[in-house]
């Protein structure tokens, strides 16, 4: 369960390092990697994906990496 979450800027809302990943039952698809730190210090990196919609965006995760 995620308890605190803090972003540096709104990378959503610029693209900054968005690449776009094609089309998704006609809604454009962006994705981002992204690294996460809990607070015990551990941390994972994510693949992101935000498809966006008739009424804003639906975001999902394509991926954990190792």
């Amino acid at each position: 369960m995620v308890a605190h979450w803090i972003e540096a800027v709104p990378w959503w809302l610029i693209g900054a390092g968005a690449s776009e990943v094609g089309d998704h039952g006609g809604g454009q698809v962006q994705a981002w990697r992204v690294e996460a730190v809990s607070r015990a210090g551990t941390s994972g990196t994510y693949d992101l994906i935000r498809v966006a919609r008739a009424q804003g965006y639906a975001w999902g995760l394509r991926r954990v990496i190792d």
